[in-house]
């Protein structure tokens, strides 16, 4: 009897070992084998509207983001695609089968939730700011200074809500579809600020020597990065453990 136990025992772990091997091998494929649009492909939606996060040279699309996911795209034997697109709604592209993936330093926010998207884990956290010309420090520290004054964003942005919500009476409110035009005019000085996040403001003031970053402030909860996904293309957990295992090497 306790021979005849004893092997009915060591075969149920056998067979319940040989189940879990089972299940792992099938996660395992559908991590290397998602269901993209195309077969191998990881088509994008991107836009341009942020340096260095994502943005041209020349007729290439460049940048942090870009360089991520091509990281993701070669870890899992995928060719990368882009769609180029204007900012406002790109976050909705995916859930419209445009494309497996949405991309341009997009902040995950409770009103860009929609049917046919999941997002993906944070993959960076910034700060809110304003860039300015150096010359005009002595008179613009915060945002309560612009009454009076010009800020510029690009539409729908996160700075577009955030500079909404906290710019005093007075100020006047620029949108533009690319943060690059908006902070040549505030190197021309025919714009007071450009409103962004720290890593594109950051970006210019250290190329652009006259201009100064002010107004530097975090959201509460924090502000974070992430990407909108097509929920059918079975592509957030390979991405999240891609994030989770790179997410301190982001831009650099």
């Amino acid at each position: 009897m306790r021979r005849h136990a004893s092997t009915r025992t060591a075969f149920g772990a056998l067979r319940w070992s040989s189940i879990a091997l089972a299940v792992w091998c099938a996660a395992g494929s559908a991590l290397a084998a998602p269901a993209t649009l195309a077969p191998g492909v990881l088509t994008v939606c991107a836009s341009a509207a942020f340096p260095p996060v994502l943005f041209k040279s020349g007729q290439a699309l460049v940048g942090s983001d870009v360089a991520f996911l091509r990281g993701f795209a070669k870890s899992h034997k995928l060719e990368l695609a882009f769609r180029e697109f204007a900012f406002d709604g790109l976050w909705l592209r995916p859930g419209r089968d445009e494309c497996d993936l949405a991309a341009a330093g997009l902040s995950h926010l409770a009103s860009r939730e929609s049917p046919g998207v999941v997002w993906s884990r944070p993959y960076h956290t910034v700060l809110r700011t304003l860039l300015i010309r150096k010359d005009r420090g002595a008179t613009l520290r915060t945002i309560a200074d612009f009454s009076g004054r010009s800020i510029g964003f690009v539409t729908n942005s996160t700075a577009d809500l955030d500079v909404r919500a906290r710019a005093p009476a007075g100020a006047v409110l620029r949108d533009y579809a690319e943060a690059a035009p908006g902070i040549a005019e505030v190197r021309a000085g025919t714009l007071d600020a450009f409103a962004d996040g720290n890593v594109t403001s950051e970006d210019f003031a250290a190329r652009f020597p006259e201009l100064a970053v002010i107004d530097a402030h975090s959201f509460d909860p924090a502000e974070v990065l992430a990407f909108a996904l097509r929920a059918r293309s079975g592509l957030r957990e390979a991405l999240d453990g891609y994030i989770e295992a790179n997410r301190d090497a982001y831009g650099k």
